[in-house]
């Protein structure tokens, strides 16, 4: 199957490449959509043999949630993909892909280090910690695998592929119980509108994280195109079957 075309943005941050597509045949519904990834990894400046395939967790049961582990390269096995949150890369030819649907993505560069990495940034994925046994943030996570503590000052940040806050409302019990943990985070800056409504910010709470850890705010670069209203992209709250893909490239040097 040929790659995909017509990505919805591309990014250059720092040494490595960021490009989205929209829109795009689930892998687990299609067997041939796997191999249109692996092409469109290839197109955008990898190494066939230096892709990794992320399978962030559906649920806080899953393997892998709140997990950032070392990439796994494969290119011929669907099974093979890594089920973690992200992952990084650390030399040219390297790639990590990662399939969202309303999830933020997190895309860090340390352009001093040379890693890069790519992470899902879902609710519950960015949910805070607030006991000493929790996992923290999964960007906090990966943050910490590609910059030293003293030196995150250095790291660039791109964020996108979020739905925005008034297409992400909680208003139900036990929508508004999902958010809870959310509300007193940056002095209530997570919530947009009448808290009760619980309309998250995702993108502010993952900047939150970021700023509060050591990364520089210019350094932080957003793209937030709603998921869900714009039709580019495919939205789990429109019921929507197709799925959005991230790929992060550290590309060979010509």
């Amino acid at each position: 199957m040929p790659a995909f075309t017509n990505p919805v943005l591309s990014k250059r941050v720092g040494h490595a490449q960021v490009t989205v597509f929209g829109n795009k045949p689930p892998v687990y519904s299609e067997g041939k959509a796997f191999s249109s990834v692996i092409e469109t990894a290839i197109s955008l400046g990898a190494d066939p043999d230096k892709i990794c395939f992320l399978r962030p967790p559906g649920t806080t049961s899953d393997r892998g949630f709140k997990e950032i582990h070392r990439p796994k390269f494969v290119t011929s096995h669907l099974q093979q993909r890594l089920l973690a949150e992200g992952t990084w890369l650390t030399k040219p030819g390297q790639a990590v892909v990662l399939p969202t649907r309303d999830c933020l993505s997190g895309c860090l560069v340390d352009p001093v280090t040379g890693r890069a990495g790519l992470v899902h940034c879902g609710r519950e994925a960015s949910r805070p910690a607030k006991h000493p046994k929790d996992k923290l943030p999964s960007i906090i996570t990966l943050l910490r695998k590609v910059a030293p503590h003293r030196k995150r000052e250095q790291v660039l940040a791109f964020l996108s592929g979020s739905i925005c806050p008034d297409c992400f409302g909680h208003t139900t019990e036990h929508g508004k119980e999902l958010v809870k943990d959310f509300a007193d985070q940056g002095e209530g800056e997570l919530l947009a509108g009448n808290p009760a409504d619980g309309k998250l910010r995702m993108i502010s709470c993952n900047r939150l994280y970021l700023t509060g850890h050591g990364c520089m705010e210019r350094n932080i670069q957003i793209d937030d195109t709603c998921t869900k209203c714009s039709p580019a992209f495919t939205s789990y709250r429109a019921e929507d079957k197709n799925d959005n893909y991230t790929f992060l490239v550290i590309p060979i040097p010509q």
